[in-house]
């Protein structure tokens, strides 16, 4: 199945297995995938390639997912570049939290296969419109 639209996710996690996980889910519906665990490392890939979504943890090495996202919202070139957020946090309330930081989307953890790589490819197809 291909529905990537040759598009570029970064994922973002210092867990490898779920990098991992992510990573077949997304390559699975023909996305292309860099993987950071840590703030360099996914600043890093940011400066190097081309990415149209970025997909990560709140939690990870270097300052986290906020942290990230308040870089990324802070340079012109990515501040309008869609985030989803993967998270253990799935409490009520959370989902209303991580959003209003500025995510463009939540999936809490155990991620369901089928609507994370739907969620990411409508917001790919979006920002393409």
């Amino acid at each position: 199945m291909s529905d990537g639209l040759q598009a570029t996710i970064l994922v973002v996690d210092d867990h490898e297995p779920s990098r991992d996980l992510a990573r077949e889910i997304l390559e699975y519906r023909g996305f292309r995938v860099a993987e950071a665990g840590s703030m360099d490392e996914a600043l890093a890939a940011m400066g190097s390639e081309s990415i149209d979504l970025v997909v990560m943890d709140l939690r990870f090495p270097g300052g986290g997912g906020e942290a990230l996202l308040r870089k990324l919202r802070e340079n012109d070139r990515d501040a309008r570049l869609p985030t989803i957020a993967v998270t253990g946090y799935a409490m009520k309330g959370d989902r209303e939290r991580v959003l209003s930081l500025g995510f463009d989307d939540y999936v809490s953890k155990p991620i369901d296969t089928d609507k994370f790589a739907d969620l990411v490819a409508s917001h790919v197809a979006r920002r393409r419109r």
